[in-house]
């Protein structure tokens, strides 16, 4: 059961860019597979470039100073041999602000699966949607340069880890990578003992404030767990916070953290272990939602590991939380809910019969509270309307905040864009460009900045009219545009970043 690339969740991360595009409430399955492959928004990106200076429009703020980093899939096919997105080489991306000016550098990371596409010219490895023969497997590997080899292709997020740089995907083995040049410098083992999971959150929080990061992972044996783990800032050792067992395993790409408490919120899409060994199909395809299960909020102690609560609520699906935050005996948790998790099936499954887009697949941003002492759960709407990959002020992960930035997919209906969510008046500001799809916003804070949203928004814009992309710079108060910087080509859509300042 240790197989870990058979654990690939990472490429359902589809959606969080172009949810239903190009679909409305009469689109077929067919339609969905289509927007897998439409050209405007995925194509191979092949070369790679060192430092190239943007084309600036507007002004740069001098204060702008860092990089942010990009990641993501970016070449599809071998031949005429092609990968799903799922599948697609992981592709990392800088922008480095310096000296009023923004310098772009793009890299292949080095897993196995790029020696195996790029030198071998082959689609024979194990992913999301690719199942090779072992044997096959094992043969390709031989061309697989000995220094990376067991290097995955984390294609997701972005994090940092004592003091080094690392690309994610579901699969626990962090890739580290080189900020200055993006070369691949091998895996991260970490400094301790646990024995690892076969899935992972490729959503770790970092807590500013506690000085350390948390995440958790999945052990699938006879006797199945959730594992949170605890990583001190500077160091490569875990710690154990609590380890929670559970007979079906759900699906939880993203958890809540709070100062006190660490929250996972179980939904009722959950599967047997034994059908991940027995059934061959694509991992996620073994998941089954059973409602009636309802969602389930294990509320765990960070000083103790104590589980201090296990409240069920109504059945709901999500990919991501917004931010939790606890005051009193009480713990708020903002999250992009669906109804049922549908959209992954719809995404993963590539067939023809008709299949309408439910009401299911639309997002809207709930708040969740939890009452410790009264042992209740209570949800509001704070945001209806449809909104994915939601990013906060990094210096708020695990406090209360006021103002959220997502991005806001593309309809048949409505142009993709950019929101700016007010959680406290529940008002939002957008930004759109007709053409244009938006990736994930990044804040990033002025210097000394007193105010919550004092800074600049940066977000990775792929112009699919003109098979161009830029870098998109926003006031985060006014939600303006102050600049864009050009990159030297057009960059398929990507999924998570990272902003490293100086």
């Amino acid at each position: 059961m240790d197989n870990a690339r058979g654990f690939r969740l990472r490429k359902s991360l589809l959606f969080l860019f172009v949810l239903l595009a190009s679909c409305d409430s009469s689109s077929s399955k067919k339609q969905i597979k289509n927007l897998y492959y439409d050209p405007r928004l995925f194509f191979d990106l092949d070369s790679e470039v060192n430092r190239v200076p943007c084309a600036i429009q507007g002004k740069i703020p001098s204060w702008l100073s860092g990089t942010l980093l990009r990641n993501g899939p970016a070449k599809f096919h071998v031949g005429d041999q092609q990968v799903s997105y799922f599948d697609g080489l992981a592709m990392l991306h800088a922008f480095d602000f310096s000296s009023d000016q923004v310098l772009y550098t793009n890299r292949f990371i080095r897993s196995e699966q790029y020696y195996i596409m790029m030198d071998k010219k082959s689609v024979n490895f194990s992913g999301f949607s690719q199942d090779p023969c072992p044997k096959l497997f094992k043969e390709q590997t031989r061309f697989i340069p000995q220094d990376m080899k067991g290097i995955e292709n984390a294609d997701v997020s972005i994090q940092e880890y004592a003091d080094q740089m690392v690309a994610l995907t579901e699969v626990p083995l962090p890739v580290l990578f080189d900020t200055g040049t993006l070369d691949t410098l091998g895996a991260l083992h970490y400094n301790d003992t646990i024995p690892q999971g076969q899935w992972e959150s490729a959503h770790p929080l970092h807590d500013p404030a506690a000085g350390e990061s948390v995440n958790y992972f999945v052990r699938f044996s006879e006797k199945c767990s959730y594992v949170i783990w605890r990583m001190a800032d500077h160091q490569s050792a875990r710690q154990v916070i609590a380890e929670i067992p559970v007979q079906l395993p759900a699906y939880m790409h993203s958890f809540a953290l709070t100062e006190r408490y660490v929250v996972l919120v179980e939904f009722p899409f959950v599967v047997n272990p034994l059908d991940l060994m027995l059934n061959k199909k694509a991992f996620i395809l073994n998941y089954k939602w059973i409602p009636d299960r309802g969602t389930h909020f294990y509320v765990v102690e960070r000083s103790t590991g104590k589980v201090a609560a296990t409240i069920k609520g109504d059945p709901f699906f999500a990919f991501h939380h917004v931010n939790a935050f606890d005051q009193g005996d009480k713990i708020f948790i903002d999250v992009v809910t669906y109804l049922n998790p549908d959209l992954i099936e719809s995404i993963a499954v590539r067939s023809t019969p008709p299949m309408k887009v439910e009401k299911s697949q639309i997002t809207k941003m709930e708040r969740f509270t939890i009452d410790i002492s009264a042992q209740k759960l209570s949800r509001e709407t704070i945001f209806p309307q449809i909104l994915e990959m939601p990013r906060v002020a990094a210096n708020r992960t695990a406090s209360e905040y006021r103002y959220c930035y997502a991005h806001k997919p593309l309809t048949l209906q409505e142009q993709a864009g950019l929101h700016k969510i007010d959680v406290a008046t529940k008002t939002s500001l957008s930004w759109a460009e007709d053409g244009c799809v938006p990736g994930e916003p990044i804040f990033v804070p002025r210097p000394r900045a007193e105010d919550e949203d004092d800074g600049a928004v940066l977000s990775l814009v792929l112009d699919y009219t003109n098979k161009r992309s830029f870098l998109l710079i926003l006031d985060a108060k006014k939600f303006t545009e102050i600049a864009r910087a050009e990159a030297p080509h057009a960059i398929p859509i990507g999924i998570h970043g990272y902003w490293k300042g100086i």
